[in-house]
């Protein structure tokens, strides 16, 4: 089997066939406009009996016209590249995201995080000197039939909103829920915002926009200063699926009551359905909505009187205390993706490198008590003799083992790291590490044994 290497000055370490081959002792770098098969210089061996063969000579050697056309395609990329890279400062991208899209996910907050790494969306580059009536013009063409283009007006037919990542923390206390991403802030088409460009309003090099639209094509009015962009969520309780199912417009001094019906219609449910609201303030923090008779902006109904906030409904004559919105959402929170390691490093152990991964799920709540007798039944062992260690977040390499109190105390949360400022965040889809030893012994004996470390000497006096 055949080995590459790669030569740094006086530096000589292994390389991939990828590597070798393919970048010629280069790797990808997307900062780079040059090509990965480019090199300074090349070390080629001839074997000397085919020196001849393979540098012979040619006085009227033409390089292959498929060749420079290879090559005169590369230069023009390059340069393409190399003036890009150039004027990036003077270009933005959006990512526009419209209610189509919301309702293909139906997992925490209103939109997958990883949406803006999704080449799937429609995505494009503009001018940062784009004016904001232009911006409507430009998403219009885009997105919107031509039937359009002369009768209707952009402003007429949609808004569009910018995605912020905010966090919401009660009051008197110094833990943050986790973040979230909505459409928080508006960017209104109007006569102050003719002249506006989009360097005022998009800061970022990669924005996400909502493109708020209604059936009709002709959305209802707004007003900045008294109302507010909610989306809606609704809990099927026979399923036990959360489905997004669109969004309205409410006024802030307005009870929730008031606007039941219009909820009914975008979940197709027949009137007078008795519904049941929560806010999903975070992915760690879905409360329920007390009383609906008073308005929004009092306290105890909604913790944040703010565009981009979260509802989710469920029919309150179906649902009960094991079957509910909140519960399932506690219930997906809580169950986490775990690998379970043996460490047979710290003990003298006859089961070393015997024991594959465990892979499962197990719930952030669980008493260590379940958590080894989930490990004990997976592996075939006594869950008296599970040894469970506390693993660095920095390298996922145990540190210290859990004594008996210890154990009695923790929970998985707390034994992960994950019970104060880090908080687990399911969007992340995180596969956490796990370390158990099995042990010869109870675990309830090791506070009656000491720990030694024993050397073997040879007939040399060499220690090992």
């Amino acid at each position: 089997m055949y080995k590459w290497c790669k030569f740094d000055d006086d530096v000589v370490s292994r390389a991939t066939v990828r590597e070798a081959v393919m970048a010629n002792y280069g790797g990808d770098d997307g900062e780079s406009t040059g090509r990965t098969y480019t090199n300074a210089y090349m070390l080629v061996y001839v074997r000397q009996s085919c020196i001849d063969e393979v540098l012979c000579q040619h006085e009227n050697l033409q390089v292959p016209a498929h060749l420079v056309q290879r090559f005169e395609n590369e230069r023009e990329e390059e340069n393409k590249k190399k003036k890009e890279k150039q004027e990036a400062h003077l270009y933005t991208e959006i990512v526009m995201v419209t209610d189509e899209h919301l309702a293909s996910y139906n997992g925490f907050d209103l939109v997958d995080p990883k949406l803006l790494d999704d080449t799937g969306l429609p995505r494009e580059k503009i001018e940062k000197s784009m004016t904001i009536p232009q911006l409507y013009d430009y998403v219009k063409a885009k997105l919107f039939s031509t039937e359009h283009e002369v009768e209707t007006p952009a402003r007429e037919m949609f808004r569009i909103w910018k995605f912020e990542e905010t966090t919401y923390k009660d009051e008197g206390s110094v833990m943050s829920a986790l973040p979230r991403l909505r459409p928080t802030s508006l960017i209104p088409h109007s006569e102050e915002t003719q002249e506006k460009s989009l360097e005022a309003v998009l800061e970022s090099d990669r924005n996400l926009l909502y493109i708020e639209t209604s059936p009709a094509n002709s959305l209802r009015s707004y007003n900045e200063n008294s109302e507010m962009l909610m989306f809606l969520k609704y809990y099927d309780e026979q399923s036990r699926t959360l489905r997004y199912v669109g969004h309205f417009i409410v006024a802030y001094r307005q009870c929730m009551s008031a606007y039941t019906n219009e909820c009914l219609k975008l979940i197709g449910l027949p009137e007078n359905t008795p519904l049941r609201f929560y806010e999903e303030v975070a992915p760690d923090r879905i409360r329920l909505i007390e009383s609906l008779g008073k308005p929004l902006c009092a306290d105890n109904t909604v913790v944040e009187v703010s565009d981009g906030g979260l509802l989710i409904a469920e029919r309150q004559d179906r649902t009960n205390e094991t079957n509910n919105a909140k519960l399932h959402l506690d219930t997906l929170y809580n169950t986490i993706d775990i690998e379970a390691i043996a460490n047979n490093d710290s003990f003298v152990s006859n089961h070393a490198e015997l024991d594959p991964p465990i892979t499962g799920t197990i719930g952030l709540n669980w008493t260590m008590r379940q958590l080894v007798d989930y490990i004990g039944k997976e592996i075939n062992y006594d869950p008296a003799k599970i040894l469970l260690w506390r693993v660095s977040p920095f390298n996922d390499r145990a540190t210290q083992f859990l004594t008996d109190s210890q154990s009695k105390a923790l929970r998985v949360n707390g034994l992960l790291g994950l019970a104060g400022a880090q908080l687990h965040d399911p969007r992340r889809n995180k596969r956490y590490r796990l370390v158990y030893t099995k042990m010869p012994i109870k675990i309830t004996d090791i506070k009656r044994r000491r720990q030694m470390k024993i050397q073997l000497m040879d007939e040399k006096m060499n220690i090992t």
